[in-house]
């Protein structure tokens, strides 16, 4: 794995350290060889109820999903090619940006 500071979405760890084994030969690599990028993903939720009248209660909710939009990639390209053009090594995918959603609740 590399260090954080030399990550980038295009080269997530070492590829120089992979070779072609050879035609019909597995490789010798085991699971679990490379480790993906984590998450760090923080929600809010928050709720306030008003008394309108007697008999109707008002509630207001906003709930925020990935509050300080952190980019969390999903997964990276692991299956090694010699052709050109591959993605091997790459990180193509991330998981959705912040999301906000209101809600409003009549009561009565």
């Amino acid at each position: 794995n590399l260090p954080r500071g030399q990550r980038s979405s295009n080269r997530y760890f070492d590829t120089s350290a992979f070779a072609d084994p050879g035609m019909d030969v597995k490789g010798n690599s085991g699971p679990g060889t490379v480790r993906g990028p984590g998450q760090n993903n923080w929600n809010l939720n928050l709720a306030k109820t008003f008394k309108a009248t007697e008999k109707l209660n008002v509630e207001f909710r906003a709930e925020l999903y990935n509050l300080f939009n952190h980019t969390q990639f999903k997964e990276i390209d692991s299956t090694f090619s010699t052709f050109t053009g591959t993605t091997f090594g790459w990180t193509s995918w991330a998981h959705d940006g912040r999301f906000i959603q209101f809600g409003l609740r009549l009561t009565f």
